[in-house]
């Protein structure tokens, strides 16, 4: 405003109280409490704009009228800082919660899904995916808040070609975030279908071994809502991103190696079974069939005629005893 605009409004155009409802009344009589008061509020200008302001507040007499003297400094650029701060502060603290997630798990839909949830809490998205790039394809690995503002995701089922999307294919070429204010009026966007409620977007790399193997991407339906700064904030998350899904799928091959061994080792023992069990029966059979070729005890005793002098006898052998008898008198020999 002019001087003149000025001093032709009432103070009341000019200020915009703050949310603890701060008037001209209320400060008049915290001034006349303490004659000195200090406070923030918020200053139109003639564009519309809001402008923070810290106003120190004096109560004086002036011409014989009680007047309240105000000294008001633009406080923009600490406000800035200060949010900056908390902005920081805010994805600091989100990082950590997804570092912990991938500390804790190596399923990579859990890490995924704890990396959209702090993501839409940093950035101020509407919903938020997580692309997988297989060849020149990139499928939906996960997805969030697509429901919440009533857009279906099956439009996310579908396989984008990459060198058919210039904006996909312009951060699979050049690694960087890409930052569309307005989808209507960027040249790097394409049309699609289901797609014309979108009209903020970041895509972000996610970057394994010097390769992009993955996209993460914000949505909004307004445009104009994301800056630069929120690219790299997507970015970061992209970063840890990488990390759980390099952890998951060594894990996954790890696992892998796992189960082929447990298998070969399974297979071998059915095998050694199989063998051990052959053998056995061989070894029965082979028995059996010894103890069918072995000689059998005779069933009656041999007699064996001997002959000594004087005396003709026989000699009997039945299960290893021996008798002798005389074949003239027919009576037993003593010792026998």
């Amino acid at each position: 405003f002019s001087r003149e605009d000025l001093l032709r409004m009432p103070y009341s155009a000019l200020e915009v109280p703050d949310e603890s409802g701060q008037t001209d009344t209320t400060i008049l009589m915290d001034a006349s409490s303490s004659g000195h008061f200090v406070h923030e509020m918020g200053f139109r200008t003639a564009s519309g704009d809001m402008v923070p302001g810290e106003v120190s507040s004096r109560l004086l007499v002036y011409d014989g009228r009680r007047t309240l003297l105000n000294f008001v400094r633009d406080v923009t650029r600490r406000y800035e800082v200060e949010q900056a701060e908390r902005e920081q502060r805010r994805l600091a603290e989100a990082l950590r919660d997804t570092a912990a997630a991938i500390n804790s798990t190596l399923k990579l839909d859990e890490v995924v899904d704890r990396v959209l949830v702090n993501v839409t809490r940093i950035i101020p998205a509407e919903a938020a995916n997580l692309m997988l790039i297989e060849g020149n394809v990139a499928n939906v690995f996960g997805h969030r808040g697509y429901e919440a503002i009533n857009i279906s995701p099956g439009w996310l089922g579908r396989a984008w070609l990459i060198e058919d999307y210039p904006n996909i294919n312009w951060v699979f070429t050049n690694r960087r975030p890409s930052v569309i204010h307005d989808t209507q009026e960027a040249h790097l966007w394409r049309q699609t279908e289901g797609a014309d409620w979108l009209r903020s977007a970041i895509t972000a790399p996610i970057i394994v071994d010097d390769t992009v193997i993955g996209l993460l991407n914000v949505d909004h339906r307004l445009p104009g809502q994301f800056t630069r700064t929120h690219g790299e904030h997507l970015l970061a998350f992209a970063n840890q991103a990488s990390i759980a899904i390099q952890n998951a799928r060594l894990h996954e091959a790890v696992q892998r190696h796992v189960d082929e061994l447990e298998a070969r080792v399974s297979l071998r023992t059915a095998e050694l079974s199989q063998a051990n069990e052959t053998l056995r029966e061989q070894i029965e059979e082979r028995q059996h069939a010894e103890k069918e070729e072995a000689p059998r005890p005779p069933r009656h005793p041999h007699v064996l005629s001997l002959t000594f002098p004087g005396v003709r006898c026989a000699r009997a052998a039945d299960d290893g005893r021996i008798r002798r008898r005389s074949c003239r008198s027919g009576r037993r020999h003593r010792g026998e």
